[in-house]
């Protein structure tokens, strides 16, 4: 007698079933399965939980509205591709960052590409652009010629524009590193630095701020780079998060809804300048 080592037809159908419903969750992208369930998310789904940082006016912070631009742009991005419960939470960005690189967090943003970060990180689709320029007092001269004596301030987060790093890697210009661009712009009043680093839509968001009134844009080389999502490099979660994310954020822009977005959150600080 022939063992029988095929399992019976209706257990081999249900087999069959259920293999057909994993390799359809496995490469049909998020959206797609997002329309084929009806109703709100499964009962104990966990959500997805998204790290920031804050005093990045007007990118990201808690005090503005829907905690800022980028804020507002990844969860509409994670709306269009997938039903899964999005959260968004401020922290330091040191723990943004580390603690999405251990899986605490299932991604994080904003933060611009480097060697160093792509070696543990995948970056999204570019989001936004942001022109990062050099500052000083207004009352203080142009200071290109000066460069060696110069003290440069740094919020953290932010490295010298390509132009620049020559420069600093040859210790021609001293660095103060410090949390925030409020704690920066102090520096620079105080003349305890000289010039500082920040995107220019940060200072003419922030022209409220008295630290920031008194620092004018110089005329050493600036670079533009853009924000991003991050999730770590090798961890399955991290490519379904960032799967979604592109492909939310490419339907932002084909419908007109990104620079809706922009608009609503920019329009102020745009007219300024």
């Amino acid at each position: 007698m022939i063992p029988r080592i095929l399992p019976p037809p209706a257990r081999l159908a249900a087999f069959g079933a259920a293999l057909l419903v994993w390799t359809l969750a496995a490469f049909m992208p998020a959206k797609a399965l997002a329309q084929n369930r009806s109703g709100p998310p499964a009962p104990g789904e966990e959500p997805w939980v998204i790290a920031t940082g804050a005093n990045y006016a007007p990118f990201v912070d808690p005090a503005l509205p829907e905690g800022g631009l980028l804020a507002a742009i990844v969860r509409a991005a994670f709306a269009e591709a997938t039903d899964r419960p999005i959260e968004v939470v401020t922290t330091s960005w040191g723990e943004a960052w580390s603690s999405t690189l251990e899986q605490g967090f299932a991604a994080a943003f904003p933060f611009a590409p480097t060697t160093a970060r792509q070696e543990e990180m995948t970056f999204s689709a570019p989001i936004l652009p942001a022109e990062i320029a050099v500052f000083r007092r207004a009352d203080h001269t142009d200071p290109r010629m000066e460069l060696g004596r110069l003290k440069l301030c740094l919020p953290l987060g932010i490295a010298p524009p390509t132009p620049l790093r020559s420069v600093v890697e040859e210790m021609k210009l001293r660095i103060a590193r410090v949390a925030t661009v409020e704690e920066c712009a102090l520096k620079v009043q105080r003349g305890q630095a000289d010039v500082m680093l920040l995107p220019r839509l940060v200072r003419f968001g922030l022209d409220a701020d008295r630290a920031l009134a008194p620092l004018v844009a110089g005329d050493l080389p600036g670079e533009r780079r853009f924000h991003h999502l991050v999730v770590p490099r090798y961890f399955y979660r991290g490519q379904v998060v960032i799967q979604a994310f592109n492909q939310g954020l490419a339907r932002l822009k084909e419908s007109g809804r990104l620079a809706e977005i922009t608009r609503t959150h920019l329009g102020s600080v745009l007219a300024q300048r």
